[in-house]
């Protein structure tokens, strides 16, 4: 429930897990609601950046004043 009043639909603990799996997949095909992302996934997304040259585009939910 926590998550759910966070703005998200996956648990922070496993949100790089699931951009992993959309970065395994078809390009412009995936998309994700998220709570805040946690400091693990901010560091999960530096190294994809990093070492396999996968960026994703970030934005704010409509309608969220977080």
């Amino acid at each position: 429930m926590e998550e759910i009043y966070r703005g998200g639909c996956v648990d922070s603990r496993h949100q790089g897990l699931a951009l992993l799996f959309m970065a395994l997949g078809q390009n412009d095909v995936s998309k994700l609601q998220t709570g805040p992302l946690s400091p693990y996934t901010i560091q999960f997304l530096r190294h994809m950046k990093d070492f396999l040259q996968i960026m994703f585009k970030i934005e704010r939910a409509a309608g969220t004043g977080r």
